[in-house]
């Protein structure tokens, strides 16, 4: 759905460009609106991956993307204990 965006970004820009990150957040931020949280988590790693680049820690966009990873992985987490029942 996004792959041509991120290819323009890419060709553009190369991988390790912060507009590039910016692309890929929006793009993590539509998947997790269209409740796709296996692609938002993807495409929020990428992101983050490219702003620790470029930003110092405690820069609040890094904030809030470890935010996002954290609460999508521990909602697989937990999806995965309630669908496999209590653990013993």
């Amino acid at each position: 759905m996004f792959q041509n965006s991120v290819a323009i970004y890419l060709e553009f820009y190369g991988e390790n460009n912060i507009s590039v990150a910016g692309c890929y957040y929006k793009i993590g931020n539509a998947y997790e609106e269209l409740k796709e949280n296996f692609k938002a988590l993807e495409y929020y790693q990428k992101s983050l991956e490219i702003y620790k680049k470029f930003c110092k820690p405690g820069n609040p966009l890094l904030k809030e993307l470890v935010k996002k990873v954290e609460i999508l992985f521990k909602s697989f987490v937990d999806g995965f204990k309630f669908k496999n029942g209590p653990q013993k």
